[in-house]
């Protein structure tokens, strides 16, 4: 049996940047590069052509978002300015800890997390440290496949070592994170249930 967790919302909660288009501007601006106020709609705009189950880094779209304003930009600094804008400090959710033990205590254990932002995921486990409690790390941007799609499951377990369906996913949204399901594992939302209610599964 394998144990695997959703991040945002399951273990860990972050303050959301809520204005992220003036953000990047405003981080392009400080650069010395004059990215017009059109940029902020044209963030809002789908810019690159991407199937709903794959994933397209913010990076990506944010270097299209300036094209199409007409402004060149290199990808080291779209991609400074996407970590500056989302970085943010981590609280780590109750159970979490306990959760993790008790998890390793049954197999192996892994993350799977939508995140389109490189680097990110990593940096939130360092700085909440609890990367070491994972025995994978997998998020969208990594493998190019979004939850609830099977290949970003598939893509765990095989990370993992294990079937895909001795899998249980822990998360927080039966829309995304329920996808587990398709690759015959088991899904269960923490909304409704304790974070630690694997532990009462007899798998």
């Amino acid at each position: 049996m394998a144990i695997s967790f959703d991040l945002f919302g399951t273990l860990v909660s972050v303050r959301r940047e809520t204005a992220p288009a003036a953000a990047i501007r405003r981080y392009f601006l400080d650069a010395g590069v004059a990215v017009p106020e059109r940029f902020e709609q044209e963030y809002y705009e789908p810019q690159v052509e991407c199937p709903p189950d794959r994933s397209l880094s913010t990076t990506e779209h944010v270097r299209a978002a300036v094209a199409a304003c007409d402004v060149a930009v290199s990808t080291a600094l779209c991609r400074r300015a996407v970590q500056d804008t989302f970085t943010a400090e981590p609280t780590v959710l109750q159970e979490t800890t306990t959760a993790l033990q008790l998890a390793a205590d049954r197999g192996p254990v892994g993350l799977c997390s939508n995140c389109s932002v490189a680097g990110l995921v990593e940096e939130i486990l360092s700085e909440a440290q609890l990367a070491a409690a994972f025995d994978a790390i997998v998020t969208s941007v990594g493998c190019g496949w979004r939850k609830p799609a099977p290949e970003i499951f598939e893509t765990m377990a095989a990370r993992l070592g294990v079937d895909p369906a001795s899998i249980t996913h822990v998360g927080d949204n039966p829309a995304t994170d329920g996808g587990i399901e398709t690759v015959g594992g088991t899904f269960l939302n923490c909304q409704e249930q304790s974070l630690l209610a694997f532990t009462r599964e007899d798998r």
